[in-house]
């Protein structure tokens, strides 16, 4: 952490960008060797994919509705969709890329490499997720207590798929601190950026010059450095991280990208809705965030587990029974991560859309249709038009009228 907070601060977003991009490298090497080492341990893709059948692991289309599953081919799809285009349309730390590159086109490349990227990623880290599964399919590591928890499986897998390659850990842990520092130094450089320009600048006094503007960067960069490494030993004992981290990008990324929304998509929106759309989105999906957490950690909110063995584990062991779910709980805490992002955006379109209308909305007439989407802003160009058009009839009639009131008082 500190040598990520010191490059970031010493050298800005153009330290950043480099180092990601060797990061990048470090991080996909061990996933690909990780991916071939396991493929081969286990007797080829054609047997990862025969026992992942088998084992129940290949669910791709669960179509149920219910938002309260935790995973779904819904739920990845359609609270996908508002997940990812939140982030990287409205995220700081995209936008802050998009406006760093000298024209549109290539801010376009950017965000298709961007999407190639995370997708491979994601694809990678779930096929070795169904290597580990076949590899420990007779003895799984977490009911063998041979770990503590489901984070420390990955690990023991390359230490068990190895085979002399004696730097393999190390590439591995390379590439898992390659990632954890990308991503913290992004988000430093970029919210470094958003405080100073959007909740310093505005309020200050005197205007900054550029060289205090950037002392004024570092030492938020730095700041916010300490509050990050706190919050990482605060969370380092929380299960379920992924789900986690989902969860806190998905409520940003629904509130963000409902503000964006609210003003492209409704031409009544005023300040007054979008503010208080995005508080409200904020307080009601962190509030139920938060509980969803609270309950995991007491124990009352457990997910169904798939099956696992343990009678090829030395000596042979008894399957421990998966936690039941307490049926007193809230059922809105169990809404599935996947859908923040959705309910997030909906709650500012709803709140933002009441608040603008009760509180004197927008002319449509005054709008721009450029700032909007395209059918909105055909709409505005038909409705100012047609407007035009109508004032321009009304001032030839009276024009019609005087006229002829003239000719009858000459005569």
């Amino acid at each position: 952490m500190i040598v990520t907070v010191t490059y970031t601060t010493l050298g800005g977003l153009k330290a950043v960008i480099w180092t990601d991009a060797i990061q990048m490298v470090i991080f996909c090497l061990p996933l690909i060797i990780i991916a071939v080492l396991g493929t081969a341990a286990v007797g080829g893709w054609h047997a990862v994919w025969e026992e992942a059948g088998k084992g129940g692991r290949l669910e791709f289309f669960n179509m149920t509705l219910n938002p309260l599953e935790r995973t779904s081919f819904l739920a990845a799809v359609v609270g996908g969709f508002f997940h990812w285009t939140g982030y990287n349309a409205v995220n700081q730390t995209c936008v802050q890329r998009y406006l760093s590159v000298p024209t549109l086109k290539a801010a376009r490349t950017t965000a298709y490499i961007f999407m190639v990227g995370v997708i491979g990623i994601i694809t990678f880290c779930t096929y070795i997720g169904l290597v580990m599964f076949v590899y420990f399919k007779e003895c799984d590591p977490l009911q063998a207590n041979l770990v503590a928890t489901s984070d420390q499986i990955v690990p023991l897998f390359v230490m068990r798929i190895e085979e002399g390659l004696h730097g393999l850990p190390g590439l591995f842990m390379a590439g898992v601190l390659s990632a954890a520092l990308s991503s913290i130094s992004v988000a430093l450089n970029s919210s470094a950026g958003v405080v100073l320009d959007d909740l310093w600048r505005p309020f200050a006094k005197k205007e900054m010059t550029e060289f205090q503007g950037a002392v004024f960067a570092k030492i938020a960069c730095v700041a916010l450095g300490v509050l990050c490494t706190g919050m990482t030993m605060a969370m380092s004992g929380l299960q379920y991280m992924i789900q986690v981290a989902m969860t806190l990008m998905g409520i940003a990324a629904g509130t963000q990208f409902g503000i964006t929304s609210l003003g492209m998509f409704n031409p009544w929106a005023n300040w007054k809705g979008a503010l208080t759309g995005g508080i409200a989105s904020l307080i009601i999906m962190g509030w139920i965030s938060v509980g969803n957490e609270l309950m995991s950690i007491q124990g009352r909110l457990n997910y169904p587990t798939l099956p696992v063995k343990v009678s090829g584990c030395d000596p042979p062991l008894q399957a421990t029974p998966s936690p039941t779910m307490d049926p007193t709980i809230l059922p809105i805490y169990r809404l599935s991560f996947l859908y923040v992002a959705l309910f997030g955006w909906m709650i500012v379109m709803v709140v933002g859309s009441i608040v603008s209308l009760l509180t004197g909305p927008c002319d449509p007439d005054k709008a721009d249709p450029d700032a909007h989407t395209p059918l909105v802003g055909a709409w505005l160009r038909r409705r100012q038009a047609n407007k035009k058009a109508s004032v321009s009839m009304e001032r030839l009639d009276r024009m019609s009228v005087g006229t002829i009131s003239l000719n009858l008082k000459q005569a």
